[in-house]
C-alpha cells in the first residue's frame, strides 16, 4: 500500500523565481562579455559571479535576446540554501 502523505514536507515554491526578468529598456551592451558568454557554449557550464548591482542579470538578458537557444531561469537567494528546496525547483 502506498502512503498518500509524503514522509517530508514539500517546500513552498514561488513560480516567480522561474521567470526570466524583463530586459532593461536602455542598457549599454557589453560586447566583450557577450562574446565571452557565446564562447562559453563550448563548455558544459559557465559561471557568472560578481557582487550585487554589477549587471549580471542585465548581461544574461542581453545575451539571451541575441542567441536563439532555449533557456531555463531560476533566481536563487539565501533562503534557497536548502538542498531539498533547490532540487524541488
Amino acid at each position: 500500500m502506498i502512503d498518500p502523505a509524503p514522509s517530508h514536507p514539500t517546500p513552498f515554491l514561488l513560480t516567480t523565481k522561474l521567470h526570466r526578468p524583463r530586459s532593461a529598456a536602455v542598457a549599454v551592451p557589453r560586447l566583450r562579455l557577450l562574446q565571452q558568454l557565446s564562447a562559453g557554449l563550448r563548455h558544459p557550464l559557465t559561471l557568472i559571479a560578481a557582487p550585487a548591482g554589477y549587471g549580471k542579470t542585465t548581461l544574461i538578458n542581453q545575451w539571451l535576446d541575441v542567441v536563439e537557444l532555449p533557456c531555463a531561469w531560476l533566481s536563487l537567494d539565501e533562503s534557497d540554501g536548502d538542498s531539498a528546496t533547490f532540487l524541488a525547483y
